[in-house]
């Protein structure tokens, strides 16, 4: 979208120089900028820009770097006036930030079941410039224009000024932090709550298998007891926050508390802060109501301080989660000797806990080590975080990929590369890759260097779309790395300097990834899939065998027949003494094609490495 100095360049051009030469005569300036004012209304209709509120003040800033130094001086203090003027006839009037800010905000809870955006609070508090923008643009009257309404309306939004866009973005921050009126809260509950929780409830056990158990906070901070909840009502909730606890720690929602084991040694299984000094831990069936009281109180305070109520560090064996069990079996495993091959001396390919680990191997295999190994570069206890691909390379790892980016283009070449061959000859060959393009990557993030140098992103890309591959084991990894950078610069574009969450991370803040690196990312998406295109294309038009699998696997069976083939060819046929062969048959052809010349050899060898070539280029997928 173009503004004020591009769309009427013309005019503002042609009473520039007046404008220079009526310095220090303001009503001259006054009297040229009306005239300028007045000609920019009459094309306003038929222009692209959303025209200020305050249009004189707009002309004189793009005045304003063509003036003389002193004079530009001038006239900053007279714009800073005039702003400073109206500003305060709207606070008197009633028409300032706060009292528009106040007017729109919404007064139904319904509104704020979804986090409000800088878009759709911008729409609320300038409603009446928006309506004015689609009403020049369309007939509002006319029903079938309304699909238009949504294009105008993003046209009007690109083309609002830098302040409206940062006062809509302080009412969308105080909108989602208020919420709700608290009037509207309790009519509300009890229309919404059951089946809301209920949905929440059910999505959890579809989609994760997660038992949720859900308490319904008190605003008064009050205990059960105090809240006069009977005895056995706070003993069975007693015993469901345990066993919410347990199930976790278990990764299995059906495995029992072990009240037994818990009443002989509850610090073996109990984290020392989940039950308060001098509490007996015993069936919850035989606490009373001081006891429970006491534990109420403490649980209470541990919330207080945003930590976990009750937490496990042991259980039973058999209910011990499947990577616990398999970090018990790698330790007693990694007291045996390694076993290594006489002629292999790379010893830094043993992980410390006996495991070997390997890099070039996870490239080529698609292998990472599971969470009770170590992988490289990380410690023991470095859990991969759950937007990272380590965490997701046991699972479905296509889905994974998908959810890096919704850009169609980029979901089209998940589909393209997840169809090729599993395997294909050549698959020890290592690819050129970033190191963090890789399924054993553990962090949430890429590396700063991505973010802050951008070397670093250009070589990374060039890697990205210059790799080439033949199977999907190798071209997954590929899509790995473009799907990160895509997430990377969404992230980047999206995140806000005030998120706590993002406060230490400097690298985000001042990122250079956005929407321009967005952009060239998804350009070397599309010539990785005019590549695949192509490859399958001359494939289909030389050998008509279908799909590079076929090839493949027909690859030694070839390559063998066309070995014996020369060697009959280049084996002279000896001359028989007995029989009197014929002047034209085929044992004397040959003949004379072997001798004639002396160039049969050749021949014969050229054609059989040509064939290896093109044999081998189509099995990889890479064209002729």
């Amino acid at each position: 979208m173009a503004d004020l100095s591009e769309a009427y360049s013309t005019i503002l051009s042609s009473y520039l120089g007046q404008y220079k030469e009526a310095r220090g005569n303001s009503e001259l300036r006054n009297e040229i900028l009306a005239e300028v004012k007045s000609e920019i209304l009459q094309q306003g209709s038929s222009g692209s820009v959303a025209l200020p509120s305050n249009l004189r003040v707009a002309i004189r800033r793009v005045f304003l770097p063509e003036l003389d130094p002193e004079d530009c001086d001038d006239e900053e203090n007279i714009i800073q006036h005039i702003l400073s003027v109206a500003e305060k006839r709207k606070e008197d009037t009633g028409e300032g930030e706060d009292a528009r800010e106040e007017r729109a905000r919404p007064t139904k809870a319904g509104d704020y079941r979804k986090p409000f955006s800088a878009f759709t609070c911008g729409q609320r508090l300038f409603n009446d410039d928006m309506d004015a923008y689609d009403r020049a643009r369309r007939d509002t009257k006319d029903p079938k224009t309304i699909g238009q309404r949504t294009k105008i309306v993003q046209q009007w939004w690109e083309s609002l000024s830098d302040d409206r866009k940062a006062e809509a973005g302080r009412a969308v921050e105080k909108w989602n932090n208020l919420g709700a009126p608290k009037e509207t809260h309790d009519l509300y509950q009890r229309k919404n709550f059951p089946s809301m929780a209920r949905e929440f409830i059910d999505t959890c056990w579809r989609t994760m298998g997660c038992h949720i158990v859900m308490f319904s906070a008190h605003e008064a901070g009050e205990s059960p007891d105090q809240d006069g909840s009977k005895l056995k009502v706070q003993q069975n909730l007693a015993r469901a926050v345990f066993q919410a606890a347990y199930a976790k720690f278990t990764e299995k929602p059906k495995a029992k508390v072990p009240w037994g084991l818990l009443i002989k040694s509850p610090l073996e299984y109990l984290d020392k802060e989940s039950i308060p000094d001098g509490f007996t831990i015993k069936d919850p069936s035989k606490w009373t109501k001081a006891e429970l009281l006491l534990l109420w109180n403490h649980w209470h305070s541990l919330e207080g301080e945003d930590k976990v109520i009750v937490s496990f560090i042991k259980c039973r064996k058999e209910d011990a989660p499947l990577e616990i069990q398999f970090d018990r079996k790698g330790k007693a495993s990694s007291k045996k000797r390694v076993w290594m091959s006489p002629g292999d001396d790379s010893e830094a390919d043993v992980g410390p806990t006996g495991v070997t680990v390997s890099s070039d191997s996870e490239q080529e295999t698609g292998r990472v080590p599971k969470r009770g190994e170590v992988a490289p570069g990380r410690a023991e206890d470095d859990t991969p975080h759950k937007t990272s691909p380590a965490w997701h390379a046991s699972m479905d790892r296509v889905k994974f990929l998908k959810s890096l980016s919704i850009m169609p283009q980029y979901q089209e070449l998940v589909e393209l590369v997840h169809a090729l061959p599993k395997s294909a000859p050549g698959m020890g060959t290592k690819l050129d890759m970033p190191v963090w393009a890789t399924w054993a990557w553990s962090a949430e993030y890429l590396p700063a260097d991505i973010h802050l140098k951008g070397t670093s992103f250009w070589k990374s890309l060039q890697q990205l779309q210059s790799a080439r591959f033949g199977c999907s084991l190798k071209g997954l990894q590929v899509v790995l790395g473009l799907g990160l950078l895509l997430r990377e610069c969404k992230w980047a574009q999206e995140v806000e300097p005030d998120d706590p969450k993002v406060a230490d991370l400097d690298f985000l803040l001042s990122s250079e990834l956005g929407v321009e690196r967005g952009e060239d990312v998804m350009g070397a998406v599309g010539v990785v899939i005019s590549r695949l295109q192509q490859n399958s294309t001359q494939m289909e038009e030389e050998g008509g065998e279908g799909s590079g699998s076929k090839g493949a696997s027909r690859m030694g069976e070839e390559m063998s027949g066309s070995e014996e083939v020369s060697e009959e060819e280049e084996t002279p046929v000896p001359r028989s003494t007995n029989k009197r062969k014929r002047e034209g048959s085929v044992i004397s052809k040959q003949k004379q094609k072997v001798t004639k010349g002396g160039h049969h050899e050749d021949v014969v060898k050229e054609k059989r490495e040509q064939r290896s070539r093109k044999q081998t280029k189509r099995a990889l997928g890479l064209g002729l």
